[in-house]
């Protein structure tokens, strides 16, 4: 069974831009893979850019052109749109606030959601639930 959530970013118009990601979600995965190998503002944009996703990975470009959903290239994410072909999957938005979007990803079955605020990943659950993503046992104030 997947562990859904969302990713999104909160652009330059203050709206939030975001996309799904399928399997994983849960903060020991999603939350520790986006603290350590996605805390730059311009990497953050670029993967969700690239639209609905299998699983996040350490990296979200190729060094292959071989790279595709039937062969992987190791520690890549797979993308719906670039690596499946499919479409409708691009990233959504742009949502007013974290209410919207949370309520959006709630319809499609996401449990966290992750939103990078330009210096550091808010994390929250279906519950309403905030902690710190650098450390998922220890509930946000």
């Amino acid at each position: 069974m997947a562990t859904r959530c969302a990713i999104g970013f909160i652009n330059d118009e203050n709206k939030i831009i975001a996309k799904y990601s399928h399997y994983d979600g849960y903060p020991e995965y999603t939350g520790a893979m986006l603290n350590e190998f996605y805390s730059d503002d311009n990497r953050v944009k670029e993967m969700v850019m690239l639209g609905d996703q299998s699983v996040l990975m350490k990296e979200y470009i190729p060094t292959s052109d071989d790279h595709s959903f039937e062969t992987p290239e190791k520690d890549v994410t797979v993308f719906y749109g670039r690596d499946r072909g499919e479409t409708r999957v691009e990233p959504r938005g742009p949502f007013n606030d974290i209410l919207e979007f949370v309520e959006h990803y709630l319809s499609a079955g996401c449990e966290y959601f992750y939103l990078w605020d330009g210096n550091e990943w808010l994390c929250q659950d279906r519950n309403n639930t905030r902690w710190e993503c650098s450390n998922p046992r220890k509930v946000a104030a």
